[in-house]
């Protein structure tokens, strides 16, 4: 997914080129900025699903659980997407 933003015009233009690329393109409006604003809310997303992963697998040890099982039961659940199976694998190993 490219977040495109910017004159109609020119983002008509672009698409098809861009479209190319990607499976989803979403125009977020004229203003020039607001691409980078939608990609630093999804940075400010993945940097707090890491920590919270951090938290949860170190409250997981500090209570005496193995912080790896803790962390393959959830991403095997009701965490099943790429953010925390990714990270959390990570974290899980620190």
């Amino acid at each position: 997914t490219i977040p495109a933003c910017g004159r109609p015009d020119r983002v008509e233009r672009v698409s098809p080129l861009l479209e190319l690329t990607c499976t989803t393109l979403r125009n977020f409006g004229e203003d020039p900025g607001a691409a980078s604003v939608v990609k630093l809310a999804g940075n400010f997303l993945i940097a707090a699903s890491i920590e919270s992963v951090a938290e949860a697998l170190s409250l997981a040890e500090a209570c005496g659980v193995d912080r790896d099982d803790v962390r393959s039961l959830l991403t095997d659940t009701i965490f099943d997407c790429l953010i925390y199976k990714g990270y959390g694998q990570r974290v899980a190993r620190r």
